[in-house]
């Protein structure tokens, strides 16, 4: 799968309404408010922080081709209406705002028609609202997953190997998110027990693409980036999911020499089995015969689910 352009993206929307594909670029204005305290015949300064000035966000739109009216007005028609949103920013996230509106929006019809750039202008409309880490939410990862699919399936071709890829992808990825989200809080911390699907969404996120390609995708840019959001969203969730959820390993002497099937269940019951690759995971190079783990052999294992 092809690298995104951007990583760890977390997309870009106003009001509900997708402005990722027509992003080209966005500068951030992120600053405290100071008032500096001076003293007579004293150099320098006491400094008293006054707090953060609300963020300031400009996002610069490119419209492209023949649409490119289409494309903007019923975004203009929605400011006009109501300027104030909920804004999801390509790195802080979601945060209420205020579009300021545009200055000097342009077409070069010599150099470059059919190519409107738009540059918007928002700024933060909430209080007492700190950063959060969207990606280490899973919640948010899935969200973000669900969005991206529905779209990818809304802007595709209606028939055709486009679709079909696509199609399969999509259902490919949200089966997954789906499977993460129902495992809860173990669905990674036991060792990758979801590789197999995240392999899958792999494949099928590289067939999506290539399909696209084939189909003359040159014209498609927004699929693409649908392909590689959506891939991003199940690799954030993955990252989400086994950052939140892996317990912390405790030391385990292993009391006789016994085999690691009899280990797991007694460690953990009738799970014990499936967990199997968890524990060789987690004591990489600490037992050379599975079959045979010497007496005495220290491991480091997630708690254990059965108590005697």
């Amino acid at each position: 799968m092809p690298q995104p352009v951007v990583s760890d993206w977390q997309g870009c929307s106003f009001k509900g309404i997708d402005l990722s594909r027509f992003v080209t670029d966005w500068k951030d204005t992120r600053q405290f408010a100071l008032a500096p305290h001076r003293y007579w015949h004293r150099d320098g300064a006491d400094i008293e922080v006054l707090g953060r000035k609300p963020h300031q966000a400009k996002v610069t739109l490119a419209f492209v081709g023949t649409t490119w009216r289409k494309d903007w007005l019923p975004i203009a028609a929605s400011l006009d209406d109501d300027p104030s949103g909920p804004l999801v920013h390509p790195v802080y996230g979601q945060m209420a705002a205020v579009c300021e509106g545009f200055a000097e929006a342009a077409m070069n019809v010599e150099v470059a028609a059919n190519l409107y750039v738009v540059p918007l202008s928002f700024v933060e409309d909430q209080v007492d609202t700190d950063l959060t880490t969207q990606a280490s939410d899973p919640k948010v990862a899935a969200a973000a997953a669900q969005t991206h699919g529905a779209a990818l399936l809304q802007r595709a071709p209606q028939q055709g190997p486009v679709a079909d890829n696509v199609l399969r992808y999509v259902t490919t990825a949200l089966d997954y998110v789906n499977a993460v989200l129902a495992a809860g809080s173990t669905a990674l911390s036991y060792g990758r027990t979801l590789d197999a699907r995240v392999d899958a969404v792999e494949t099928t996120a590289v067939a999506a693409h290539g399909a696209i390609a084939a189909g003359g995708g040159v014209r498609r840019y927004d699929l693409y980036a649908l392909v590689e959001q959506l891939f991003d969203d199940c690799a954030r969730l993955t990252v989400a999911t086994s950052s939140s959820a892996a317990p912390a390993l405790v030391p385990y002497r292993v009391p006789s020499k016994t085999h690691i099937a009899v280990l797991a269940v007694r460690l953990y019951g009738g799970a014990g089995v499936s967990r199997i690759g968890e524990i060789l995971a987690n004591n990489a190079g600490s037992i050379p015969n599975p079959a045979a783990i010497e007496a005495g052999t220290l491991l480091r294992v997630a708690p254990p689910t059965v108590t005697r």
